[in-house]
């Protein structure tokens, strides 16, 4: 039998969990068999599998009853074929935990629309597939065009009308400032479509109290008080100099940011549907896209804004909270195009899992200052990992589909799950790399896939890259029902994580994933050794949970065929 050398670094757990990371990396030929002695709390890396090798895999597991997860993490760009576990004669699995009951409408999706599904299930969406595709494109910044005189644009007055152009230059949407906010050189507008505005036909109609409610969640007077300031803190200014004047709105529109709020979709709902969005296409001059409106504007959805939750209205209820929440999104977006696809990736745009999971950590890091529970699903002012079978937020949904890829974005019902999945990723980094001073670092270099992500832990100092945190983050999923652990494998603490960026506060409260419940199922979507074999290959950047047993002790040992392009992650952990 060939063998190989290992690499170990010992990690001792606080508490009462251990985690393996293991491999092989050989010359040998196919089908090589490597014994494997885990020895207590080591925590082991290998670079690269084998071509195929056969993994003996043996560990005393001690005295005291443990549960045992075998994490197989495929960190490649092409699904790869799940490994073969070799059970023992002693095996026997219970299946309660996979059992689930699916609703029938995520099972033929075709027959209808995600926004329909949004409306009658009361869920926000951020972003249309088309502004998403068109704010994910490239850009060519070669033209030879002759540069035009700078479009600057003109002062309006509350109480003046403009026809902005939405879908097309004939799709014209009449709107009145309602309120505007000057606060140093910056201005902000706040225009309602004439159509939403007072006494009018939809289902619930904005006005003057409304309007002010949201503009001062926007900008006010002072400093750290709004979401212009908390976000731009983070991530930079929205908009400034750049060299692509005759593509490009002017730099000085920095001076100025429009809110449109408008019936999205014209579907007059109360219940759910598009939130708002953020279109680049904006960003742009008329002569290149012909329904730019030539500013930095967001497109909000006006019946969800004015949408009360009891008998009156108030800007903590449930739809206007989320449209507070939803201008953080989209504002962390308009950030992300200017200093990153203008100053820094000259004209390459982040990748759209990378783009939306910063916009999902951006509603964490600030949902305790604008009063809103945020993805996590759990109120602001609550910092614990809240109570059991929480359906709310974006956590349900990661745990039923924890093993889809992080970074393939679909469209339709298979972006909640991308959404779900995305949240979960930046919510692990977010607890784990600094908080906010990562997703500055994030935003804030030329990267625009998963080397973004390496490239901002090297800039604060950590060793980890984009592939060694995927199988980290899994393995702080199985951990989360646990406040005490080993560094970089926290989402539970009982408390708050907070981190300081210039004089700033971002607290974010404890993730138990475990505490989550999508139907029947409670908890992360794990595995049985019986079902992981001859299942689908695991998707591009994903991660399949299993657990090999619960209430082990004395000697444990499984052999496993490990393909190329898998690695595998041991958590151990006492059974409760």
């Amino acid at each position: 039998m060939n063998c190989i050398s290992l690499n170990k670094a010992g990690i001792f757990f606080w508490f009462f969990s251990c985690i393996f990371y293991l491999g092989c990396k050989s010359n040998d030929n196919e089908n090589s068999t490597i014994t494997y002695n885990a020895p207590g709390e080591d925590v082991h890396h290998v670079t690269s599998p084998c071509t195929s090798c056969t993994l003996n895999y043996q560990q005393d597991l001690g005295e005291e009853a443990v549960d045992v997860f075998f994490i197989f993490t495929n960190t490649g760009k092409k699904a790869a074929t799940p490994p073969t576990i070799h059970l023992s004669k002693s095996d026997s699995f219970e299946d309660s935990s996979l059992a689930m009951e699916m609703p029938s409408e995520f099972t033929d999706t075709e027959t209808f629309s995600l926004v329909d599904y949004a409306r009658e299930h009361g869920i926000g969406l951020r972003g249309k597939p088309e502004v998403t595709l068109f704010n994910a494109r490239n850009l060519n910044f070669s033209s030879s065009l002759e540069i035009e005189k700078p479009v600057l644009l003109r002062r309006y007055q509350v109480g003046e009308s403009f026809q902005f152009k939405n879908e097309s230059v004939t799709d014209l949407v009449t709107a009145t400032l309602r309120a505007q906010s000057r606060v140093g050189t910056l201005t902000v507008n706040l225009w309602v479509e004439n159509q939403s505005w007072g006494s009018c036909q939809k289902r619930a109609c904005l006005d003057q109290e409304k309007v002010n409610a949201f503009q001062a969640s926007f900008l006010q007077s002072g400093s750290n008080n709004d979401i212009y300031d908390w976000v731009t803190n983070i991530f930079g200014t929205p908009w400034g100099e750049h060299v692509f004047p005759n593509i490009l709105i002017h730099s000085g529109a920095q001076n100025t940011i429009d809110i449109l709020f408008l019936d999205i979709d014209h579907d007059n709902s109360m219940s759910g549907g598009v939130l708002g969005f953020f279109w680049s296409k904006d960003n742009f001059r008329a002569s290149n896209i012909s329904n730019s409106n030539e500013r930095l504007i967001f497109y909000m959805d006006s019946v969800l804004a004015a949408a009360p939750s009891g008998n009156g209205w108030d800007i903590t209820d449930y739809w206007p909270a989320e449209i507070v929440s939803t201008l953080a999104h989209e504002l962390q977006h308009m950030i992300h195009y200017y200093q990153k696809t203008i100053l820094r990736a000259n004209g390459r745009n982040s990748e759209t899992w990378l783009n939306e999971m910063t916009s999902l950590a951006t509603e964490d890091l600030i949902a305790s200052k604008i009063q809103a529970s945020g993805p996590r699903g759990i109120s602001y002012q609550d910092e614990t990992s809240g109570f059991g079978y929480n359906s709310s937020g974006r956590l349900p949904l990661y745990n039923r589909y924890n093993d889809i890829s992080l970074t393939d974005w679909g469209f339709g019902f298979t972006s909640l799950r991308n959404y779900s999945v995305n949240y979960s990723f930046g919510a692990y980094l977010a607890r784990n790399y600094k908080g906010s001073l990562f997703f500055r670092q994030l935003v804030q270099n030329k990267e625009t896939d998963g080397k973004a992500i390496t490239q901002a832990l090297s800039e604060l100092g950590f060793k980890d890259t984009f592939e060694s945190v995927l199988s980290k983050w899994t393995a702080a999923v199985v951990l989360s029902d646990r406040t005490e652990g080993p560094t970089g494998y926290a989402f539970n603490r009982g408390g708050s994580f907070n981190s300081y960026l210039k004089g700033v506060n971002y607290s974010i409260g404890s993730i138990n994933l475990f505490n989550y419940r999508y139907g029947s199922l409670v908890g992360p979507y794990i595995y049985s050794p019986v079902q992981s074999n001859g299942t689908p290959a695991i998707e591009n950047t994903a991660s399949r949970i299993i657990q090999m047993g619960r209430g082990l002790s004395g000697m444990f040992q499984r052999t496993i065929n490990l393909p190329e392009g898998i690695q595998l992650t041991v958590v151990k952990k006492l059974s409760l």
